[in-house]
């Protein structure tokens, strides 16, 4: 029943970031504001599908499962993930007085993460009710994170060790630097979590 709600606030929360950017006073964008705007709108469209498919007009069977296991992932990879992407964009040029390492490369890696974090929730599926190459595309999209994912992760750990020596003068890049290790940790396990041979092992069944 909070869903008509939900909905009207997700739509007004897109358009008013919407148009604040487009109302912005310099034209040129930064990638904090790239991934800000993802997570805004990626939002809002992985939250209706879901519940459009799940509730509104239920699929029928093991699908149910498939379109879970993507609502979950895609609100990670594609809600979440991307704010904490803005966060680290915005704080260590600001606070490092620094800017970061790698910057050219920034737009491929943007749209690199997008198309493989939309469609790699369904590797938890491997050996579920579904057919074997829908998961296979999962864990192919999962595995391919790695592309963006260690693009970032230079990015970032290059100009953190630039200044190294302020970080620990700032308690918000204390936050930043723990919150990148958190990171490489939750990439190496969603990559290498996802291949077969491994998730047969630590996949809890569903």
């Amino acid at each position: 029943y909070v869903l008509p709600f939900m909905l009207i606030a997700f739509v007004v929360t897109g358009l008013w970031g919407a148009l604040t950017f487009k109302k912005r006073l310099h034209r040129s964008s930064y990638a904090s504001q790239w991934y800000l705007l993802l997570a805004l709108f990626a939002f809002a469209w992985i939250f209706m599908g879901a519940q459009a498919m799940l509730f509104c007009q239920p699929v029928q069977g093991a699908f149910q499962y498939l379109v879970g296991a993507w609502y979950i992932d895609g609100l990670i990879n594609l809600g979440l993930v991307p704010v904490a992407f803005a966060a680290l964009y915005y704080f260590i040029p600001k606070v490092l007085g620094t800017h970061v390492i790698g910057y050219r490369s920034t737009g491929s890696t943007f749209w690199l993460w997008v198309l493989f974090a939309s469609a790699s929730g369904v590797a938890s599926m491997i050996n579920g009710p579904i057919p074997a190459w829908i998961a296979s595309a999962g864990v192919i999209a999962s595995f391919a994170m790695f592309a963006p994912g260690l693009t970032l992760g230079i990015q970032f750990f290059s100009s953190c060790f630039a200044r190294f020596a302020r970080i620990w003068d700032t308690v918000s890049m204390r936050f930043v630097f723990v919150g990148l290790i958190g990171f490489a940790f939750y990439l190496w396990h969603h990559g290498v979590g996802a291949l077969r041979m491994t998730n047969e092992v630590t996949q809890f069944s569903s």
